[in-house]
This record gives structure tokens, C-alpha cells and sequence, in this order.
């Protein structure tokens, strides 16, 4: 009988170690290495939303903070003279420079300052695109690296919860704090509230708009706030299948279902 060649091969050779066989996976675990990324996860529904999660939370506060527009009118005591009124981020209407008009020495009043719920929605919406960097990042390389981490998972769906509050409580506010912007920078209001220029602006005076500030940029910004709740409060369900306890609620439902069902006796 032949010789098996393999075997004349391990005898010249033995120091050499043996060759394995050709379907057997590469070892893995203490001996193995550890994958280094996994670019998968952005197809999966949590990774993909938080792309969304990124874009929704850009246009939310570049939408505000980029605002900048302006109003002008005119009054028949200034012939020839059009007054300007700037608008813009952080809306402090109080401190804006509104013109006294004609020769007036009574600086105009105005009782709101929506500033601060403008600043808070434009912060939450900074912070959530810096968050949804940070996650996305912790998907790709981190969490291949540490599969076994439970506590990832559940801070994951903490933070995550916070921010659908947060995102709630700002676009509210901001909506609040929206219609004070266009309530004070309309100048029709402006002529017929006394504190501004309702005294001023009557006959024989007559002041007249020229031109008006535009607010679509600022409506879609309220927009992507409620867009973020929702799409957001949407991720929470597939971050919450990640973990453990969502793991084995759906094993005891799967083992009761197997227990309590009537075995074939055909």
C-alpha cells in the first residue's frame, strides 16, 4: 500500500504545525482578534435613524440660529427717511435699537424677550448632533469591540429618552417664543400697541410699512424640533431591543407559548 504523503510530510517536518482544513474558521475569542469596526450597523434600523437623527438635529438649529432678516417703515414726520430694524438670533427684542420717531425722546417699550427659548432650543439641538456623532462612532468601532457590554445598551436609551423630552419641552417653548418674534417685529402691532409707537403714530403723523420680515425659515425650525420628538421617541424601541431585558422578556413569551400549547397527538 502507499505511503500517505501527509504523513511522510509530518515525519520530515515536525516542527511544522498541521495544516487545517480548508472550511474551518479562523480562531476567535482570547486567541483571535477582535473586529476592529462594523460599518453593518448603519443599516439597521438604530443606526440609520441616528444618520436621520444627525440631519433632523443640523437643520433644527441652523434653521434658527442662521436667521437674519429685517423690517422697515416710514413715518410722514421724517420725510425722506426710512427707518430699519434688524432681526435676527438670539431675538433679544428688548435690547433692539427700535427708533424714536420723530424727535422723540421716549424710547419704544416692548414686554417680551423670547431669547431664552430660542438659546435653549437652538443648545438641544447642538448637543443632540453631537450625541448622534458620538453614538454613531460608538456603533462602528467601539461596540465590535465590546459586544458583551450590557451598559452601553442602557445608556444608550436613558440618553435618548432625555433628549425626546428635551426636544418636546424646546419646541414648545420656541413655538411660544416664535409667535412673541412675530408679534413684535410686525409693525402694524407695533403702531397700535401705546407703549411702542401707538402715541406717536396718529394723526397728524401716519407711519407706513415698507417692508416686512420673512418667518418660513422660522416655522420650519419649530418643525424639525417636533421632528426630532418623534423620530427620536421612534428609535427608542429598536435601542431597547439591544438590551437584556428586552432579550429575555421575548424568551419567556417564546418558552410560556412552547408551554402552553396543546401537543400533536394525531
Amino acid at each position: 500500500m502507499d505511503p500517505d504523503p501527509a504523513l511522510d510530510k509530518a515525519s520530515a517536518y515536525p516542527n511544522e504545525p498541521a495544516p487545517m482544513s480548508q472550511g474551518a474558521p479562523p480562531a476567535s475569542g482570547a486567541g483571535g482578534t477582535a473586529q476592529e469596526y462594523r460599518l453593518r450597523v448603519l443599516m439597521e434600523p438604530r443606526g440609520f435613524l441616528r444618520a436621520i437623527e444627525f440631519i433632523l438635529a443640523v437643520c433644527m438649529f441652523a434653521t434658527t440660529a442662521g436667521y437674519a432678516t429685517s423690517y422697515s417703515f416710514t413715518a410722514s414726520c421724517a420725510a425722506g427717511h426710512t427707518y430699519k430694524v434688524d432681526v435676527m438670533y438670539p431675538f433679544r427684542i428688548e435690547s433692539n435699537a427700535l427708533p424714536a420717531l420723530c424727535n422723540s425722546t421716549t424710547a419704544p417699550v416692548v414686554s417680551s424677550n423670547p431669547s431664552g427659548s430660542a438659546q435653549f432650543f437652538v443648545a438641544v439641538g447642538v448637543l443632540a448632533m453631537l450625541y448622534t456623532i458620538g453614538s454613531l462612532l460608538w456603533y462602528v468601532i467601539y461596540e465590535a469591540r465590546y459586544p458583551e457590554k450590557e451598559i452601553h445598551y442602557v445608556c444608550d436609551l436613558v440618553f435618548t429618552g432625555v433628549f425626546v423630552l428635551l426636544f418636546f419641552i424646546s419646541s414648545c417653548a420656541w413655538a411660544a417664543g416664535l409667535n412673541d418674534v412675530k408679534y413684535w417685529t410686525n409693525f402694524g402691532n407695533l403702531m397700535s400697541n401705546p407703549t411702542v409707537y401707538g402715541q406717536t403714530c396718529t394723526a397728524p403723523v401716519t407711519c407706513e410699512s415698507v417692508t416686512s420680515p420673512k418667518y418660513s425659515s422660522l416655522n420650519f425650525s419649530v418643525v424639525f424640533g417636533f421632528l426630532n420628538t418623534i423620530v427620536w421617541g421612534g428609535n427608542m424601541w429598536f435601542i431597547a431591543k439591544e438590551t437584556t431585558w428586552f432579550k429575555q422578556r421575548m424568551e419567556n413569551k417564546a418558552g410560556g407559548a412552547a408551554a402552553g400549547a396543546n401537543p400533536n397527538t394525531v
